[in-house]
């Protein structure tokens, strides 16, 4: 669980513990992001969460991608992969999920959708808009698709 500024782990015997980051308002420290260990991590606003087979937990926070390991390290991950993927230009991660073999998919504000491979490898799975122009779309408006992958 989380609030927007800490993970929080709760024990098998009830405890709760902050895992990475501080709790919001706590006069101490200003919102991050902001990478480190525990309480040394700092986030701006925790969104989406995902958890991975090898108990990683990986949030979007204001925006980017994150990944706090069981020990509570955080560090902020480049959506465009280790060696970055041509043309990658990622503003805003918005959704996210892992899959059994440890691969995060995430969504963009541009109406994409990637992949995020273990070994750091990005791949732009789908791509989109919707084709009417009001930010509030009618139910009845359909939406240009892209396939890449």
């Amino acid at each position: 669980m989380a609030t927007s500024q800490a993970i929080l782990r709760l024990g098998a015997d009830g405890h709760l513990s902050t895992l990475a980051g501080t709790y919001p308002g706590n006069g101490r420290e200003p919102p991050g992001p902001v990478d480190g260990i525990g309480t040394k991590a700092r986030f701006d606003g925790i969104g989406a969460m995902a958890i991975s087979p090898t108990g990683d937990l990986y949030v979007t926070d204001g925006g980017v991608l994150r990944k706090a390991t069981p020990e509570g390290k955080v560090d902020t991950l480049n959506p465009c992969g280790i060696e970055p993927l041509s043309g990658c230009v990622i503003s805003y991660v918005g959704g996210i999920a892992v899959d059994p073999a440890g691969t995060v998919y995430f969504t963009t504000d541009e109406y994409q959708i990637y992949r995020l491979t273990p070994d750091g490898k990005v791949a732009l799975l789908a791509a989109g808009r919707p084709t009417c122009s009001s930010v509030a779309c009618p139910a009845s408006a359909s939406t240009r698709r892209t396939r890449i992958s």
